[in-house]
């Protein structure tokens, strides 16, 4: 199994997207997530609030984090039934 090094690499970039608009309990564990990211030296963080994000044109590549991801899960316009979450 790769280490989370291995995984992100040295020039990682997220792109995390959570509610700041308002604050929520979703608000308080993305700040938490955020610092420990950034506090392990894992990614390099840009935030973003989740309002912005359908418009967001990024410069850069970054790996997005939705918080929360409470979505519908779609595949070819038709909601799985059953599906599951594979490796990103």
């Amino acid at each position: 199994m790769l280490g989370e090094e291995e995984v992100l690499g040295d020039e990682a970039r997220l792109l995390y997207v959570y509610p700041q608009h308002h604050t929520v309990s979703f608000t308080l564990v993305a700040k938490r997530h955020i610092e420990y990211i950034r506090r392990q030296g894992l990614a390099a963080v840009q935030e973003l609030d989740e309002l912005m994000f359908p418009s967001f044109r990024p410069q850069l590549r970054y790996t997005a984090v939705l918080h929360p991801f409470i979505f519908t899960w779609e595949k070819g316009g038709q909601p799985l039934q059953g599906g599951r979450l594979r490796a990103l």
